[in-house]
């Protein structure tokens, strides 16, 4: 039943993901968390821990062909939204792949997070009360 329940939100979670555009900021981690991989600085974004980057940035990285020039440029944490700009649209890069891949580890985090509240549910709900809870704070106290 789990199997199930993980595969429904991938397939339905997955399909939205392809079907919706790119939010603004949802271009900044993985746009510096790949400057990151390429460059070593991991500080464009310094308002939020690296690990975001990290997992973001590594898919952006191997999704993306040319990168932005960093002679001259001088990017700074105010300048990461025209970074991420430049490196999907203005580098010659494809940037749908390097959304799609980056959405993958959303779509990953999102598949466990389901897993898990299914299988703590059970725990105290059974498993048809668990399939049922979706996750809403169902589970009794004490």
């Amino acid at each position: 039943m789990a199997v199930l329940l993980v595969a429904v939100f991938v397939l339905l979670a997955g399909s939205a993901m392809l079907r919706s555009s790119v939010t603004f900021d949802e271009i900044v981690f993985s746009a510096v968390g790949a400057r990151g991989f390429v460059t070593g600085d991991f500080t464009l974004v310094n308002d939020h821990p690296r690990l975001a980057q990290y997992l973001f940035g590594a898919p952006a990285w191997f999704a993306a062909d040319n990168f932005p020039p960093e002679a001259g440029a001088a990017w700074n944490w105010y300048s990461r939204y025209h970074y991420a700009r430049a490196l999907l649209w203005g580098s010659g890069n494809h940037p749908e792949r390097i959304i799609v891949a980056t959405r993958l580890v959303g779509l990953a985090f999102g598949a466990l997070t389901a897993l898990a509240t299914f299988l703590l549910s059970r725990r105290h709900l059974g498993s048809a009360g668990a399939l049922l809870d979706g996750g809403a704070g169902g589970v009794p106290a004490g």
